[in-house]
């Protein structure tokens, strides 16, 4: 079965809204927060820390990232305006955090503007694809950091 996340722009408004539901909620599990904690903790950002989620689907990884103490600016990137949707309206009055609409391959980013990437839970659906695992983009040419995570939990 060919991954849906793929084709992820060209589904249907319906279909793309309940995946939306379903990352919110895999993003409430017990068992992602921990994953999502242990990857990023020891994080050494520097003051005022600039970072990038690819992949941001609805924004709850960004949102996280936002609310972590000396991150100054957090900026999602994905290819799915209806997720984006769902990301600015769940994160409505967070000064730090913003969406754009791009992909993952190209992002729509000024070059090396970014302290930290994170790339959370995308890398089994772009490896799919093989320029998004070989190539990081100019934009994250400054990030030393970078966090990404293909483990998923299943019950």
């Amino acid at each position: 079965m060919p991954d849906v996340y793929n084709k992820v722009t060209e589904l249907d408004a319906a279909v793309a809204g309940q995946l939306a539901d379903a990352m919110e909620l895999r993003a409430k599990d017990p068992a992602q927060q921990a994953m999502l904690a242990a990857y990023l903790a020891g994080l050494d950002l520097p003051d005022n820390a600039a970072v990038v989620e690819i992949g941001c689907g609805t924004g709850a990884i960004s949102r996280a990232l936002a609310a972590r103490p000396g991150v100054g600016e957090v900026t999602g990137v994905d290819p799915s305006p209806v997720f984006l949707d769902r990301a600015r309206e769940l994160s409505a009055g967070a000064a730090n955090l913003s969406f754009r609409q791009g992909d993952g391959r190209d992002l729509p980013l000024p070059g090396a503007s970014f302290d930290l990437a994170v790339m959370h839970t995308v890398l089994a659906t772009c490896l799919t694809r093989p320029a998004c695992s070989r190539r990081r983009s100019g934009c994250c040419a400054r990030a030393a950091r970078w966090r990404s995570s293909t483990a998923t939990t299943t019950r």
